[in-house]
Order: C-alpha cells, then structure tokens, then sequence
C-alpha cells in the first residue's frame, strides 16, 4: 500500500523535473523569456547548482526535522508542494527573466527521491532492492512517457516566425505535467488517511 501510495507522486514529480531541467528549461528561456544563448547558459547553470545544493539541503533538512518528530512522509509532501509552486511560477511567469523560479525548482526538485528511504525502511532488507528497483522502473518508464508527451502538446502549436515555440505552447505542457503532479498529491493524501 504504502509503494502504490508514493510511486505516482514519484513519477509525475520526477517526469516534470526530467522533462523541463533536462529538455525544456533552455527553450523556455530562449522563447519565453527572450534570452541570448548567453544569459540561457546562465540560467541554466544556476539551475543546476540549484539541483545539487537542493539534494544536499533536503538530506540536512530531513535529518533536522526526523529527529524533532516530523514525519518524513510529511517532509516531502512540503517540498512538493514547493516544488509544484517553482511550475506554477513558471506557467504564470510570474517572474519571466529571473532566477527565483529556477532557484525554487532546482531546490526542491529531488524531494520525491526521499521516497527511495522511506520504502526501505517499511520493506523486510531482502525485498528493498526489488522495492527500490521496482519505484526506479516506474520513475523512469513514466518520466520518459510524459516527456514525450510535453513534446506533443508543444508541437501542437506552430512555430513562431523567429522559430521558437509559442508561450502558450509551454503553458499547455507544463500545466499538464503540473495537473498530473497535482492528482497524484491528492492521491498521496487521500492513500495517507486510508492507511491510519
């Protein structure tokens, strides 16, 4: 119960940030934003050092909060929330040319693989590696699906006369991606109250 309570966040957390640091970030920031290749490379660097100081900070974090009482299931269920509020940034461009957004999103974008932890401490030692490899399969075989999905939904808009995408293109694909993660947490929940 508690594998099939945190594999769709998992995968919908980990699609979306596969999907837009790794493919769609730097397009966005060209079409959307309006910037040189430059000021791109800037930006993604700094979302990138984002991403690596987030996956240490959410282990102190974890490690701080865990031994005052808090519930790692807890945890991460804020740092998703954080992680969907970087996207909702990003679809509304409340911030277009700033790094704030990115910052955020770098941040908290490896918050789900707290679930990696979590399922081996509930799973007997000789059945985590399956858990493990099992969450892993999903993360990926999901992530790549709904890669190729934004994909889609960005190509459904034409190309605009420089060449780049439309902002309504990404706003369509990153509030689907945004819409699964947001169906998930309500999963995520919902299965928590189920299980007390």
């Amino acid at each position: 119960r508690l594998f099939w309570r945190m594999a769709p966040l998992s995968v919908t957390c980990a699609a979306a940030s596969f999907a837009i640091q790794g493919l769609w970030a730097g397009p966005w920031l060209k079409d959307v934003a309006g910037f040189d290749r430059i000021e791109v490379a800037r930006h993604l660097l700094v979302l990138t050092a984002s991403m690596t100081l987030g996956t240490v900070i959410c282990g102190l974090v974890v490690d701080f909060l865990e031994r005052r009482g808090v519930q790692m299931t807890r945890i991460m269920a804020g740092g998703v929330l954080l992680f969907m509020a970087a996207q909702i940034a990003l679809i509304l461009q409340l911030d277009r040319t700033g790094y704030a957004p990115w910052i955020l999103f770098g941040l908290t974008a490896s918050v789900m693989t707290l679930a990696y932890p979590l399922l081996s401490r509930y799973f007997p030692l000789d059945h985590a590696g399956r858990v493990n490899t099992g969450l892993n399969l999903l993360v990926f075989g999901g992530a790549f699906a709904i890669q190729f999905a934004m994909g889609a939904i960005i190509d459904l808009w034409p190309l605009a006369a420089e060449g780049g995408y439309a902002d309504e293109a990404y706003r369509a694909a990153f509030g689907a991606a945004l819409a699964l993660q947001l169906a998930a947490f309500v999963w995520f929940v919902i299965a928590g109250k189920s299980a007390r």
